[in-house]
């Protein structure tokens, strides 16, 4: 699956600001993947609301790869299964970093800055790991009916490396997108993660979804799954419903606090968001990007070798197109 770079380095390869959009000549030359506009247009297109400017454009296809790298490692990790049921040994990545500057599979750009999708298989591989998936009704080809939508099936599991069990505390939350507010139970539970196996914990659990945004009854809600280890959260995973483009995802109310002194930057949201991205640029070293967030939950993000906090971007779908400026906690 094919992703931009981030901004910085597809402006040092084209350097006219006439041909620094999606589609342009300059562009379409530096791809060499064949077909790669109509086959990347179409992921796009049929999962995310298009915005076809250069940062909206880049963001949309860095998640578009971050999303399929995060659902195939995850799957292919829990297909580890246990003894005498293994199915998936591993994986090798295609491809890790590009030999020019270009738009490609990598999820390294040439200049050695990592794309989301880099982090998303890091999460995915993880000493203990917790991992949802969630149907969805078929909506690339035919008629998509939202009458059809009553009810969905949902998994999870834990992927675990460890040579020992290990005593974790699980929590499934269902989270609704407009109002932020937990619309059913969070189910709760305290187990061992099986060691060097997988864990299935829930399996072919059915949910009622709502038909409509107009349904306040349900919701359209995330599925928001966290694992516990010694009191400390290692791990988490939200299943949404898609596409992404049929949601509503505006007015997120996203706090983000910068400690210099520090080194750190402190996200908060009041409402789910998917795909939090800072805009990362040559030399910089962040230990997280491009996640998801609920309510509830904050992220801190370890990062070196920062731009200045006037110049610092990040977005995530449904953001305003200003970049904002912040005052740095000391």
């Amino acid at each position: 699956m094919e992703a931009y770079p981030h901004l910085q380095t597809t402006r040092r390869m084209v350097t006219s600001s006439r041909e620094q959009r999606p589609g342009s000549l300059t562009m379409d030359y530096r791809n060499k993947a064949i077909d790669h506009e109509r086959r990347l247009m179409t992921y796009v297109a049929e999962n995310f609301q298009v915005r076809y400017d250069l940062p909206a454009f880049t963001h949309l296809t860095q998640i578009t790869q971050a999303e399929t790298m995060r659902y195939a490692y995850k799957a292919w990790r829990r297909m580890w299964g246990h003894p005498g049921a293994r199915k998936c040994g591993g994986v090798l990545v295609w491809q890790l970093n590009d030999c020019w500057p270009t738009m490609s599979w990598a999820i390294v750009d040439y200049y050695l800055v990592k794309k989301p999708a880099f982090y998303a298989i890091a999460r995915a591989l993880r000493p203990l790991d917790v991992g949802i998936s969630r149907s969805c009704l078929e909506w690339t080809s035919g008629h998509a009916d939202p009458s059809l939508r009553k009810e969905c099936e949902y998994d999870v599991w834990i992927a675990s490396s460890r040579l020992d069990a290990a005593q974790v505390e699980l929590r499934v939350r269902f989270i609704s997108i407009q109002t932020g507010k937990d619309i059913r139970d969070v189910i709760a539970s305290t187990l061992y993660a099986q060691p060097n196996g997988t864990t299935e914990v829930h399996k072919k659990q059915r949910v009622a979804v709502a038909a409509s945004a107009a349904n306040t009854a349900d919701d359209p809600f995330v599925i928001h799954a966290s694992l516990t280890l010694n009191g400390e959260l290692v791990a988490t995973d939200t299943a949404w419903p898609e596409p992404f483009k049929y949601l509503d995802l505006n007015d997120r109310h996203v706090g983000l606090e910068i400690y210099q002194s520090r080194g750190k930057i402190s996200i908060s949201s009041r409402l789910p968001i998917k795909g939090f991205v800072l805009e990362e640029t040559e030399g910089m070293k962040l230990s997280d990007n491009g996640f998801d967030l609920v309510p509830g939950e904050k992220r801190e993000i370890q990062i070196e070798a920062a731009p200045t906090t006037d110049h610092l971007r990040w977005t995530y779908l449904g953001a305003p197109d200003e970049t904002s400026t912040y005052r740095p906690k000391l």
